[in-house]
């Protein structure tokens, strides 16, 4: 079936709704667990319309993955550039700046999360979109390093790793770990004292 692109203003809401359908069921379902069918519910949308707009479920999860991707790769190239302007704050800057955009883009991290357990089935994520980001980090790292604001002792890889693990942890767990630790982990005033408290201990001073 060839894939119908939309022209006028009526047809394009109308993808722009079963996209906006799919991003939400495949963010609560991962890929194996959506049906098409749901989805088309969902937007309020014809069946036909969704396979005439995306082709197919692999081609549909494909176009969610690229809208989100797009909206996060936006917002984490402004805040390289953020990075990039002040070095000595970068541990900083990358913790406030992946904190903020898990709370910007929740589909993201659920995506990931469910394209973790689903490896097997769901489409692969490109990773082409972070290599570029994560050299021009690597750089700024290298740069901190030299003056003595990372340690020297830690890899790049391994510090990226690190935050983005803290980050995505936080963003994907701060209700259950909010009973566990009997601490309201979305409090801004709490957050703002883990991080303080997490910053202090990332120090390379310590």
């Amino acid at each position: 079936m060839a894939i119908r692109h939309p022209k006028q203003d009526r047809s394009i809401a109308t993808r722009a709704l079963l996209l906006e359908a799919a991003t939400e069921t495949f963010s609560e379902h991962g890929y194996d667990g959506t049906r098409v069918d749901a989805i088309a519910q969902r937007a309020g949308a014809n069946k036909q319309l969704l396979y005439a707009y995306f082709g197919n479920k692999q081609a549909l999860y494909e176009a969610v993955i690229t809208h989100v991707f797009d909206a996060v790769t936006a917002e984490e190239s402004s805040l390289i550039e953020e990075a990039e302007a002040a070095p000595e704050d970068l541990t900083k800057t990358l913790i406030d700046g992946y904190r903020r955009l898990h709370r910007h883009h929740p589909h993201f991290w659920r995506l990931l999360s469910w394209n973790n357990l689903e490896s097997a089935v769901a489409p692969r994520l490109p990773v082409a979109w972070k290599r570029g980001a994560y050299a021009r980090l690597a750089k700024v790292y290298r740069a901190a390093q030299a003056a003595g604001m990372a340690p020297a002792s830690c890899s790049f890889k391994t510090y990226i790793f690190t935050l983005s693990a803290l980050t995505f942890f936080q963003a994907a767990n701060q209700h259950s770990m909010s009973d566990t630790l009997n601490r309201d982990l979305t409090s801004p005033a709490i957050q703002a004292r883990m991080q303080r408290e997490l910053l202090a201990w990332l120090s390379p001073d310590l």
